[in-house]
Protein backbone atom coordinates (compact mmCIF):
# COMPACT_ATOMS: atom_id res chain seq x y z
CA UNK A 1 0.00 0.00 0.00
CA UNK A 2 2.82 2.51 0.38
CA UNK A 3 5.01 1.75 -2.88
CA UNK A 4 1.37 2.48 -4.30
CA UNK A 5 0.80 5.27 -2.53
CA UNK A 6 4.05 6.78 -3.39
CA UNK A 7 3.57 5.79 -7.20
CA UNK A 8 0.00 7.20 -7.23
CA UNK A 9 1.84 10.50 -6.10
CA UNK A 10 4.21 10.54 -8.40
CA UNK A 11 1.95 10.41 -11.57
CA UNK A 12 -0.48 13.04 -10.57
CA UNK A 13 3.14 15.31 -10.56
CA UNK A 14 4.08 14.35 -13.93
CA UNK A 15 0.83 14.89 -15.21
CA UNK A 16 0.91 18.31 -13.58
CA UNK A 17 3.83 19.09 -14.73
CA UNK A 18 2.34 18.34 -18.24
CA UNK A 19 -0.53 19.99 -18.14
CA UNK A 20 1.32 23.35 -17.09
CA UNK A 21 3.81 22.72 -19.79
CA UNK A 22 0.85 21.98 -22.55
CA UNK A 23 -0.43 25.19 -21.39
CA UNK A 24 2.65 27.45 -21.54
CA UNK A 25 2.50 27.79 -17.82
CA UNK A 26 6.11 26.42 -17.67
CA UNK A 27 8.51 26.77 -20.46
CA UNK A 28 10.26 23.33 -19.66
CA UNK A 29 8.57 20.23 -18.27
CA UNK A 30 11.32 19.06 -15.54
CA UNK A 31 9.50 16.24 -15.27
CA UNK A 32 10.55 15.03 -19.09
CA UNK A 33 14.40 15.17 -17.91
CA UNK A 34 13.57 12.15 -15.36
CA UNK A 35 13.01 8.17 -16.29
CA UNK A 36 10.01 7.55 -14.30
CA UNK A 37 10.02 3.85 -15.37
CA UNK A 38 13.10 3.15 -13.97
CA UNK A 39 12.22 5.10 -11.06
CA UNK A 40 9.29 3.40 -10.14
CA UNK A 41 10.75 0.62 -10.48
CA UNK A 42 13.61 1.21 -7.96
CA UNK A 43 10.12 2.32 -5.29
CA UNK A 44 9.18 -1.20 -5.96
CA UNK A 45 12.09 -2.90 -5.48
CA UNK A 46 12.79 -0.99 -2.15
CA UNK A 47 9.20 -1.78 -1.24
CA UNK A 48 9.89 -5.64 -1.05
CA UNK A 49 12.46 -4.73 1.55
CA UNK A 50 10.02 -3.01 3.91
CA UNK A 51 9.62 -4.86 7.07
CA UNK A 52 6.08 -6.20 7.68
CA UNK A 53 3.74 -4.62 9.73
CA UNK A 54 3.59 -6.89 12.91
CA UNK A 55 0.56 -8.64 14.26
CA UNK A 56 -1.79 -7.46 16.80
CA UNK A 57 -1.38 -10.53 19.69
CA UNK A 58 -4.48 -11.88 20.74
CA UNK A 59 -4.21 -11.97 24.45
CA UNK A 60 -7.85 -12.70 24.47
CA UNK A 61 -8.04 -16.49 26.41
CA UNK A 62 -11.06 -19.27 24.89
CA UNK A 63 -13.47 -18.07 27.78
CA UNK A 64 -12.69 -14.38 26.93
CA UNK A 65 -13.54 -15.01 23.06
CA UNK A 66 -16.42 -16.80 23.86
CA UNK A 67 -17.53 -14.13 26.06
CA UNK A 68 -17.12 -11.73 22.94
CA UNK A 69 -19.30 -14.23 20.61
CA UNK A 70 -22.32 -14.69 23.33
CA UNK A 71 -22.69 -10.71 23.54
CA UNK A 72 -22.14 -10.21 19.89
CA UNK A 73 -24.86 -12.38 19.29
CA UNK A 74 -27.23 -11.16 21.82
CA UNK A 75 -26.35 -7.37 20.40
CA UNK A 76 -27.41 -9.06 16.75
CA UNK A 77 -30.95 -10.58 17.84
CA UNK A 78 -31.65 -6.84 18.74
CA UNK A 79 -31.16 -6.67 22.49
CA UNK A 80 -30.15 -3.30 23.30
CA UNK A 81 -26.59 -2.28 24.88
CA UNK A 82 -27.94 -1.48 28.03
CA UNK A 83 -29.35 -5.13 28.16
CA UNK A 84 -25.72 -6.68 26.54
CA UNK A 85 -23.89 -4.90 29.54
CA UNK A 86 -25.98 -6.59 32.02
CA UNK A 87 -24.98 -9.63 30.24
CA UNK A 88 -21.57 -8.35 30.30
CA UNK A 89 -21.36 -7.77 33.94
CA UNK A 90 -22.73 -10.47 34.71
CA UNK A 91 -20.59 -13.12 33.13
CA UNK A 92 -17.06 -10.63 34.06
CA UNK A 93 -18.55 -11.89 38.25
CA UNK A 94 -18.63 -15.32 37.43
CA UNK A 95 -15.37 -15.44 35.63
CA UNK A 96 -14.02 -13.64 38.80
CA UNK A 97 -15.70 -16.07 40.72
CA UNK A 98 -13.78 -19.00 38.36
CA UNK A 99 -10.69 -17.03 38.83
CA UNK A 100 -10.70 -17.29 42.62
CA UNK A 101 -11.39 -21.16 42.46
CA UNK A 102 -8.69 -21.38 39.81
CA UNK A 103 -10.93 -22.84 37.06
CA UNK A 104 -9.90 -22.31 33.59
CA UNK A 105 -11.59 -24.22 31.75
CA UNK A 106 -15.67 -24.09 31.34
CA UNK A 107 -16.45 -27.80 30.21
CA UNK A 108 -14.78 -28.40 34.04
CA UNK A 109 -17.89 -26.47 35.41
CA UNK A 110 -20.32 -28.95 37.29
CA UNK A 111 -23.96 -28.43 38.93
CA UNK A 112 -22.36 -28.75 41.87
CA UNK A 113 -20.24 -25.97 40.87
CA UNK A 114 -23.27 -23.96 39.51
CA UNK A 115 -24.80 -24.55 43.40
CA UNK A 116 -21.87 -22.96 44.93
CA UNK A 117 -22.05 -20.04 42.77
CA UNK A 118 -25.64 -19.59 43.49
CA UNK A 119 -24.70 -19.73 47.32
CA UNK A 120 -22.36 -16.82 46.32
CA UNK A 121 -24.53 -14.69 44.34
CA UNK A 122 -26.74 -14.94 47.48
CA UNK A 123 -24.66 -13.37 49.87
CA UNK A 124 -22.75 -11.09 46.90
CA UNK A 125 -21.88 -7.32 47.84
CA UNK A 126 -21.11 -4.81 45.30
CA UNK A 127 -17.64 -3.06 44.57
CA UNK A 128 -18.12 -0.80 47.55
CA UNK A 129 -18.70 -3.67 50.22
CA UNK A 130 -22.48 -2.60 50.08
CA UNK A 131 -25.07 -5.68 49.88
CA UNK A 132 -26.97 -5.60 46.75
CA UNK A 133 -30.74 -6.07 46.35
CA UNK A 134 -32.07 -9.20 44.88
CA UNK A 135 -32.96 -8.31 41.77
CA UNK A 136 -30.14 -7.13 40.88
CA UNK A 137 -28.41 -10.97 41.69
CA UNK A 138 -31.09 -12.31 39.70
CA UNK A 139 -30.07 -10.22 36.82
CA UNK A 140 -26.21 -11.55 37.38
CA UNK A 141 -27.83 -15.10 37.38
CA UNK A 142 -30.12 -14.74 34.43
CA UNK A 143 -26.92 -13.38 32.44
CA UNK A 144 -25.21 -16.55 33.27
CA UNK A 145 -27.56 -19.06 32.24
CA UNK A 146 -28.02 -17.50 29.06
CA UNK A 147 -24.60 -17.84 28.85
CA UNK A 148 -24.54 -21.48 29.18
CA UNK A 149 -27.41 -21.68 27.46
CA UNK A 150 -25.32 -20.02 24.09
CA UNK A 151 -22.44 -22.47 24.61
CA UNK A 152 -24.78 -25.60 24.26
CA UNK A 153 -26.52 -24.35 21.59
CA UNK A 154 -23.20 -23.83 20.01
CA UNK A 155 -21.98 -26.79 20.46
CA UNK A 156 -18.97 -26.03 23.31
CA UNK A 157 -20.85 -27.74 25.69
CA UNK A 158 -23.09 -30.50 25.31
CA UNK A 159 -24.91 -29.89 28.88
CA UNK A 160 -25.94 -27.12 30.66
CA UNK A 161 -24.89 -27.19 34.39
CA UNK A 162 -27.09 -23.86 35.36
CA UNK A 163 -30.25 -25.57 33.77
CA UNK A 164 -31.61 -25.82 37.39
CA UNK A 165 -30.97 -23.26 38.89
CA UNK A 166 -34.11 -20.91 40.11
CA UNK A 167 -34.30 -17.26 40.58
CA UNK A 168 -33.55 -15.56 43.81
CA UNK A 169 -36.36 -14.98 46.01
CA UNK A 170 -36.99 -11.07 45.77
CA UNK A 171 -39.22 -9.42 48.73
CA UNK A 172 -41.29 -6.58 47.12
CA UNK A 173 -43.71 -4.55 49.96
CA UNK A 174 -46.75 -3.22 49.26
CA UNK A 175 -46.69 0.56 48.32
CA UNK A 176 -47.09 2.88 51.17
CA UNK A 177 -47.98 5.54 49.36
CA UNK A 178 -50.63 5.86 46.28
CA UNK A 179 -53.45 8.12 44.75
CA UNK A 180 -56.72 7.81 45.41
CA UNK A 181 -58.90 7.62 42.44
CA UNK A 182 -60.14 11.28 42.47
CA UNK A 183 -56.49 11.80 42.07
CA UNK A 184 -55.88 9.19 39.44
CA UNK A 185 -58.72 10.82 37.15
CA UNK A 186 -57.58 14.57 38.08
CA UNK A 187 -54.02 14.00 36.92
CA UNK A 188 -54.92 12.31 33.73
CA UNK A 189 -57.43 15.11 33.13
CA UNK A 190 -54.45 17.82 33.52
CA UNK A 191 -53.59 18.01 30.46
CA UNK A 192 -55.50 20.70 28.46
CA UNK A 193 -56.48 19.11 25.09
CA UNK A 194 -55.93 22.75 22.70
CA UNK A 195 -54.24 22.98 19.35
CA UNK A 196 -50.88 22.12 20.89
CA UNK A 197 -49.78 18.52 20.63
CA UNK A 198 -47.76 18.52 23.01
CA UNK A 199 -51.14 18.09 25.17
CA UNK A 200 -52.52 15.34 23.40
CA UNK A 201 -49.24 13.68 23.66
CA UNK A 202 -48.91 13.96 27.35
CA UNK A 203 -52.35 13.09 27.55
CA UNK A 204 -51.76 10.04 25.41
CA UNK A 205 -49.11 9.11 28.06
CA UNK A 206 -50.70 8.85 31.10
CA UNK A 207 -53.46 7.14 29.64
CA UNK A 208 -51.54 4.27 28.12
CA UNK A 209 -49.53 4.58 31.68
CA UNK A 210 -52.80 4.07 33.79
CA UNK A 211 -54.48 1.55 31.11
CA UNK A 212 -51.65 -0.96 30.75
CA UNK A 213 -49.28 -0.42 34.13
CA UNK A 214 -46.27 -0.61 31.74
CA UNK A 215 -43.05 0.21 32.77
CA UNK A 216 -41.51 3.78 32.34
CA UNK A 217 -38.80 2.75 30.35
CA UNK A 218 -41.15 0.18 28.13
CA UNK A 219 -43.30 3.74 27.14
CA UNK A 220 -40.01 5.73 26.47
CA UNK A 221 -39.18 2.80 23.98
CA UNK A 222 -42.67 2.41 22.15
CA UNK A 223 -42.45 2.76 18.62
CA UNK A 224 -45.75 4.88 17.39
CA UNK A 225 -44.83 3.58 14.12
Amino acid sequence: LVVRSQKERLRCIVRLFRYLNREAILKDNPADKIDWENYYKDIEEKGKTLPEKPKEENNLTERDELKVKFLQYKKGRGKSAKTVDQYKKAIEVFFNYLDEKGIANLAQISKRMMSDYYIYLANYVGVRGEPVCNGYKNHLLWGVKLFFRFLVCDEYLTKDPGIDLESIKEERGLPTNYMNEKEVFELINKPRLNHDPLSYRDKAILEVLFSTAIRCNELVSMNIE
